[in-house]
């Protein structure tokens, strides 16, 4: 391949993981390992906990579910989203907006100094939370043990909100 097909391939990549971490499209990722999967999923998140283009605040870190099938990459992706988070709350203005720029597609000049705030409070936003982000681990066997899994993943996180033992809501909590 010549130089110029991998300055192409990068491209097309880059422009593809962009699309993917956009919340407000549907994606579905596979690729090979170390393609960067993870970093769209975590650009994804961060986009999620962001003020939205239409002024209203971007979502609760304990209303964000994100599945992995090995503990090790929920222990990944929570890792490298709080790196962004951390060096997101200590950026002075203008490395913030480039950053937050190049991760929404958008124009540095287009951030305010409320939207600036805001990011930079997403790090203890997240750690202040209740039940914070949940990067849950599940060994998915097939669909409809995936489906189950998943319901009561739901049940725990709305008996948790209402107080609720777990008994109550015919549920085990997993390891």
């Amino acid at each position: 391949m010549s130089d110029v097909s991998h300055v192409d391939a990068l491209k097309a990549a880059t422009e593809a993981q962009a699309v993917a971490a956009n919340p407000g499209a549907s994606a579905y990722a596979t690729a090979n390992a170390g393609s960067g999967k993870t970093k769209v999923l975590i650009d994804r998140v961060a986009r999620l906990l962001l003020r939205r283009p239409d002024g209203r605040p971007g979502a609760n870190p304990d209303s964000i579910l994100c599945i992995t099938y090995t503990r090790a990459a929920a222990s990944e992706m929570l890792t490298r989203l709080f790196e962004t988070l951390g060096k997101w709350a200590v950026m002075e203005d203008e490395p913030l907006r480039l950053a937050l720029s190049r991760l929404e597609e958008a124009q540095p000049a287009d951030y305010t100094l409320d939207q600036l705030k805001a990011a930079r409070a997403l790090f203890a936003r997240a750690l202040e939370m209740p039940g914070g982000l949940l990067l849950r681990h599940l060994a998915v066997e097939s669909a409809d043990v995936a489906a189950v899994q998943l319901r009561q993943v739901r049940l725990i996180r709305c008996g948790d909100a209402l107080g609720l033992e777990l008994e109550e809501l015919g549920v085990e909590r997993g390891k």
